[in-house]
């Protein structure tokens, strides 16, 4: 369970996102970013260690997502 104030990672589109969780909001969490408050599917949000495991924050795995999303 994510904490208030915690720093996660959110997935968007081929990119990871680093924000602060907010609060959990039925089945989305409320994250605050640089661009301002999101809600957006827990599925989608991590902690520092689950983006490591799953290999998130990999700059060559996020070069791998990326050039797959491009067009």
């Amino acid at each position: 369970m994510l904490q208030s104030q915690q720093t996660v990672y959110y997935t968007s589109g081929p990119f990871v996102q680093e924000a602060t969780f907010l609060s959990y909001e039925g089945n989305n969490c409320l994250l605050q970013t640089p661009m301002g408050t999101l809600k957006i599917r827990k599925g989608r949000v991590f902690t520092a260690q689950e983006a490591t495991e799953h290999g998130l924050l990999d700059p060559e795995t996020a070069k791998r997502v990326r050039d797959a999303f491009a067009v």
